[in-house]
């Protein structure tokens, strides 16, 4: 038996062994990165839950039809002490329509939307929503937010002194005509008090909420709106302009934060810079 030869076959074979041991310590420190990044990462919402344009809808119950099953996700509680819990209305949409005449309770499906083992409090909530519903732990009562069809999005949980805030904005027609009340129309910027069950909407029309800033201990938002300058029922971001306004929803005022006098201003140095 030739030992030089054995020798070397054996260091071939450590070599190689050392290299796979050590490719699988990458692999899986690379695995354990990846799943510790994707959890500090904002979650982005798994679906649009759009929902047909009124006139679609009505044309199928006209028919005995549907579109939408109604469905629940996962509660949210939003004040231990008074056992107040939010639940998210949402919706599945079929196939094809079905027949109204085959009944909702018996057709809900889970939503599987605890995405974590761990009970920790959110103060976002990603997913696309159409109603709000407020359930009462001690009483044992549930009551709906909203009395409209809509798509809900951006939900945010809001303490505030003895109150909890929900924020969000909402759309309630298909304002560019598609045929779908979605995340593509114009949206409005709502709060809803917890606490005295009162719904204050941001009373600005023709825009659409892009963003919003709490003005710490007052009882005030900083909106960027976006405006349809066109009038077309969507917001173009590339070609239509932007505005900020502040929102009391104590007492239910809009006011502007960049005055007409200052925008004139800005855009008489624009066009000048243009020439």
């Amino acid at each position: 038996m030739n030992i030089e030869k054995v020798k070397d076959y054996n260091a071939r074979m450590l070599a190689l062994l050392s290299t796979i041991l050590v490719l699988l310590g990458v692999i899986a420190i690379v695995a354990i990165a990846g799943v510790f990044i994707s959890d500090l990462l904002p979650r982005q919402r798994v679906d649009n839950n759009t929902l047909v344009a009124d006139d679609k809808a009505e044309q199928l119950v006209a028919n005995n039809l549907r579109k939408h099953l109604v469905s629940f996700d996962a509660p949210h509680l939003v004040d231990t002490a008074a056992l107040l819990y939010i639940i998210p209305v949402k919706t599945k949409q079929l196939s094809r329509p079905e027949d109204i005449g085959e009944g909702v309770m018996n057709m809900y499906e889970e939503e599987g939307s605890f995405r974590s083992s761990k009970w920790k409090k959110r103060t976002y909530y990603y997913d696309a929503f159409n109603n709000l519903l407020v359930y009462d732990g001690h009483a044992g009562i549930t009551h709906k937010i909203l009395n409209e069809r809509v798509v809900g999005t951006d939900l945010t949980y809001n303490y505030m002194e003895k109150d909890v805030l929900l924020i969000f904005n909402i759309v309630d027609s298909d304002t560019n005509n598609d045929g779908e009340i979605s995340e593509q129309d114009l949206s409005t910027l709502h709060i809803y008090s917890v606490g005295n069950q009162k719904l204050m909407p941001l009373p600005v029309s023709s825009t659409t909420v892009l963003n919003y800033e709490r003005v710490p201990d007052k009882h005030q938002l900083m909106v960027t709106l976006g405006v349809d300058r066109n009038n077309d029922g969507r917001f173009d971001y590339k070609n239509e302009p932007t505005t900020i306004v502040s929102f009391d929803w104590e007492h239910n005022q809009v006011s502007t934060v960049i005055s007409d006098e200052l925008k004139s201003e800005l855009q008489q140095i624009i066009d000048r810079a243009s020439h």
